[in-house]
């Protein structure tokens, strides 16, 4: 259950469509590759939500872009060398046009279709470790207390003999146990008590 219900959850979020498989952004870029070859101006395409571009022009000279500064001078070197850090999540298209070159950037994991979301929350894989993270942790927490008080409940009888005895009290009536090893130890309680 713990891993379970934050996979379910996940799930449903992506059936309703607040958040993206971890390959959406990647299908969408190679979907916009012939697009973006073949358009003219730019501009008029619709970029979906985690990918961004960089148009260089044939000396590989920036037009425009909608990047920060950080994330062209990443684009820059992979339409220059083709290298990309292997460890990142951040991808890069490179696109062969015309009037120049344009790369596509996108990230591969999943993300949340509302921009808002996606500024301010961990990404959705985070949160679904910390969902099961947290799920396992309350359902420790309550095994924990649960079998605490069964146990609680089982050793009562053990403990009231024992209360009695130590009272001189021998006249009395001893309840049983469901959990065989402290039966055990009532059945030797009530032995002795007869002899």
């Amino acid at each position: 259950m713990s891993v379970v219900i934050p996979f379910a959850c996940m799930m449903f979020a992506s059936s309703m469509g607040l958040v993206t498989f971890a390959d959406n952004a990647e299908r969408q870029a190679k979907n916009l590759v012939p697009i973006l070859t073949a358009t003219p101006d730019v501009s008029d395409v619709y970029l979906p939500i985690g990918i961004k571009y960089l148009r260089l022009d044939r000396n590989y000279g920036s037009i425009d872009t909608n990047m920060n500064e950080e994330e062209k001078e990443k684009a820059l070197a992979f339409a220059e060398t083709g290298l990309i850090d292997a460890g990142g999540r951040t991808q890069f298209i490179f696109i062969t046009r015309d009037d120049g070159y344009i790369v596509l950037q996108y990230v591969i994991g999943s993300q949340y279709l509302n921009a808002q979301c996606n500024k301010y929350l961990p990404s959705p894989e985070i949160l679904l470790v910390a969902l099961i993270i947290a799920n396992s942790l309350g359902l420790c927490v309550y095994l924990t207390v649960h079998f605490a008080r069964e146990l609680r409940k089982e050793l009562t009888p053990i403990l009231e003999a024992t209360k009695e005895i130590e009272n001189h009290n021998l006249d009395f009536a001893i309840r049983h146990s469901r959990i065989l090893e402290f039966e055990n130890v009532v059945s030797s309680l009530i032995v002795c008590e007869t002899v």
